[in-house]
């Protein structure tokens, strides 16, 4: 099995003697790159929570919407066989009386 985990280079600490302006730079350089990344990725992470949030709520109407057309289709249906029920005892009365 492949395992997937970053491997990360150990850190190598600079000595102060070794600290200078390119140092700096670099630091200050990775310290404003790294900043941006982090935003970049809040930004990212609301976007997609405030996306899920308004998936759910998209949800919930339709399957509210889906469950008042099930109940239409139901009531409809009674009706339809209620109709059915008394055209047919129209028709046996009629039969009947020879009308």
């Amino acid at each position: 099995m492949v395992n997937n985990l970053k491997i990360r280079k150990k850190r190598v600490f600079v000595p102060n003697d070794k600290k200078d302006d390119t140092y700096w730079k670099k630091r200050k350089l990775n310290t404003i790159y790294a900043k941006r990344s982090r935003d970049r990725k809040r930004k990212l992470d609301q976007d997609r929570e405030l996306k899920l949030k308004e998936l759910i709520e998209e949800n919930q109407k339709l399957k509210n919407r889906i469950d008042e057309l099930t109940n239409l289709l139901f009531n409809l249906t009674d009706e339809i066989e209620l109709n059915s029920i008394l055209t047919y005892d129209v028709l046996d009365l009629k039969d009947t009386f020879e009308l």
